[in-house]
């Protein structure tokens, strides 16, 4: 459950948009099929508890001896204790991971016991569930340091007076919720006060200020020009499974339910009309998938009386996390997301039932066999996760396993072009490149990059982000190198590199297509500051999947000649100049991508840098900076480079 997706909203979702659509398309369906008296939670909740049970009872004994080992040795360790100078932390040192290791250790941990619970159902680790269940409920806050910004004290300790409900208080409340309605009746044995504290706890920290508050900017009603992200679906559809599991006043409940299906649309309202996430595919798990996951449960509530599986955005916004694939684990990871997941096969299972996409369900059975579900079992420290796939897993095992890896999607609102040379297929080259603007969410100043695979191994590379620190989401973000356009394959130019926000965008950008590939044109020249001097920069990428080439192609006007430009790269393996004009990246015994250029043009440039960063890990222990420098002393001209197999 607790995972490496540590969000800030302010920061990341503060753009006006004009993408944002009064759709209301929750809403809508839901007033049109009569609203509450279309919902049956007693009817849902009492086949939930069936289907768990026969999942619980369909595991292998193999994986259950798998899982209890693993939940043995977590048993007798002690519980963490986390410290108000822990919490102090990122305000006076900008350190978020202290505390965050102790909170999600916790969580981790509790989250193994109940499922080795559920599993073995002989008391077993009830004892040590009730400390876990007791700590977290003691906590003086279920919200994370950095985002103690919601509350009105501003950042620091939890004030007392106010409950600030983030992203992760979303996230315990629905952990809370599973227990209370999987373990009541054991619970019970060891003290009735455990689940009373419960209902208290989920009452005080998350229900009351969820329904008398709508000045939290993720709710999306403070402000109807503000653009959601992950934040918004996310909780809400945490709140939604709380009041499903756990609140057990109708009135209350629907109280909730009514808010929560406003609120969620204001997340699909944002969402660009081609279903592209601009968060990344890393974080389509907290932001598209919850919405599969959020119109799955209210489908299920109401025995498909709410249905939308029609919808085409929403069918878009859930078929972008296959799109996004390249091979393996390997995903396009523009913005901050990472470059190797694997994204929840139930999910994005859910989505290929609800849109009746064949492609989407035998990608949720490709992902699946990516986990090794089938020998050790899913997401043992996320219970949620754990127990979707635990009742889809027949019909994950029963379908083929298959990565569509289309030849091409273009998606034109996010202007981001995924490409490859064989359908079907890893072999070859692999291109993804973006326009877009400098003031995305998770925003890196990444304004006409691109990244290139080959035989699915990476060669040209988004490096994603590093750890999260405090300066990760403030105005010293652009200070942090791994956000700048110089570490994108992007150029610098006159000295400047790009600059961030929504006016910084790419110009003019087309898409075409052809029988031999793909074209890709953006002027770059808005994304850069006055310091850069340029007029015109025009970019241009063609994608040949007939010769397993990609051109680059540049034109170029400049105001005034300052310093020599620089055409940026990034890549994970050494570059290596093996003849005047061509370097060569060794990916593999049987795969190396050539880059030729004009060495007339051009002077290359190669630095090695130390990675040490833990947000970076998958890259090695070495980053390679290659930079091929203008010989020109001119303000206009044209360039090309090839890259080649």
């Amino acid at each position: 459950m607790f995972v490496y997706l540590f969000l800030w909203g302010i920061f990341t979702s503060t753009a006006i948009d004009a993408q944002i659509v009064q759709r209301n398309f929750l809403e809508k369906e839901y007033r049109l099929k009569a609203g509450a008296e279309s919902l049956d939670v007693s009817s849902w909740k009492a086949l939930k508890k069936i289907n768990v049970g026969k999942g619980l009872a369909s595991i292998p004994d193999a994986v259950k001896a798998h899982i209890l080992s693993a939940a043995n040795k977590v048993l007798g360790t002690p519980w963490e204790v986390a410290k108000a100078t822990d919490y102090l932390l990122f305000n006076t040192a900008g350190n978020r991971s202290v505390y965050e290791a102790l909170y999600f250790a916790r969580r981790k941990k509790l989250n193994a016991l109940v499922i080795a619970e559920l599993i073995d159902g002989k008391g077993k680790y009830l004892p040590e569930i009730a400390n876990g269940l007791w700590l977290i409920l003691e906590e003086s806050s279920w919200a994370l340091p950095a985002h103690m910004y919601l509350q009105k004290e501003g950042a620091g300790l939890p004030d007392p007076n106010e409950n600030v409900v983030d992203l992760f208080a979303g996230e315990t409340s629905m952990l809370l919720s599973w227990i209370k309605f999987l373990l009541k009746p054991k619970l019970d044995e060891i003290s009735p006060i455990l689940i009373k504290r419960i209902d208290y706890e989920l009452n005080r920290r998350i229900l009351t200020p969820y329904l008398q508050r709508n000045d939290l900017w993720w709710m999306g009603f403070q402000d109807p020009k503000r653009k959601m992200n992950n934040w918004n679906i996310w909780i809400n559809t945490n709140i939604l499974l709380t009041a499903l599991l756990a609140v057990e006043d109708p009135v209350k409940r629907q109280e909730v339910i009514d808010k929560n299906i406003s609120s969620a649309d204001k997340f699909i309202n944002s969402y660009p009309a081609d279903g592209g996430c601009d968060e990344g595919p890393g974080y389509w798990g907290a932001a598209g998938g919850r919405l599969v996951e959020y119109v799955n449960l209210l489908t299920e509530v109401s025995k498909n009386k709410l249905n939308w599986g029609n919808n085409e955005l929403m069918h878009h916004i859930a078929a972008y996390i296959y799109k996004a694939h390249i091979a393996d684990r390997w995903f396009v990871n523009f913005a901050d997301a990472p470059a190797k997941l694997i994204p929840d096969p139930a999910i994005v299972y859910m989505g290929g039932l609800i849109f009746k996409d064949e492609k989407l369900q035998q990608f949720a059975s490709y992902l699946y066999d990516l986990s090794g579900s089938e020998k050790y079992g899913y997401a043992q420290d996320d219970l949620n996760k754990f127990l979707n796939n635990l009742q889809l897993h027949k019909q994950l095992k029963g379908i083929p396993a298959r990565a569509p890896m289309e030849q091409t999607n273009w998606l034109p609102n996010l202007e981001v072009l995924f490409t490859r040379q064989k359908a079907g297929s890893k072999d070859g080259l692999f291109m993804a490149a973006k326009g877009g603007n400098n003031g995305e969410s998770h925003n890196h100043n990444d304004l006409g990059s691109f990244i290139i695979y080959l035989n699915g191994l990476p060669a040209l590379v988004d490096l994603g982000a590093a750890r999260y620190t405090r300066e990760t989401f403030t105005q010293d973000r652009y200070k942090l190198w791994v956000y700048n356009s110089d570490w994108h394959n992007c150029p610098s130019i006159n000295g400047s590199v790009q600059s961030p926000g929504t006016s910084f965008k790419a110009r003019n950008v087309s898409f075409k297509a052809n029988r031999h590939g793909n074209t890709l044109v953006m002027d770059l020249a808005p994304a850069y500051p006055e310091a850069a001097a340029v007029n015109k920069w025009v970019r241009k990428l063609d994608f040949n999947s007939s010769a397993g080439s990609i051109d680059l192609t540049e034109e170029y006007e400049l105001k005034e000649y300052r310093l020599p430009f620089e055409l940026n790269f990034v890549t994970a393996v050494p570059a290596r100049l093996i003849s005047p004009g061509v370097l060569t990246l060794v990916l593999s015994d049987s795969a190396a991508l050539h880059i030729r250029f004009d060495p007339e043009t051009f002077e290359a440039v190669i630095k090695k840098q130390p990675n040490t960063d833990p947000g970076l890990a998958v890259w090695g222990k070495e980053i390679y900076h290659l930079s091929l420098r203008s010989k020109r002393n001119v303000l206009k001209a044209k360039h090309n480079i090839r890259f080649y197999r």
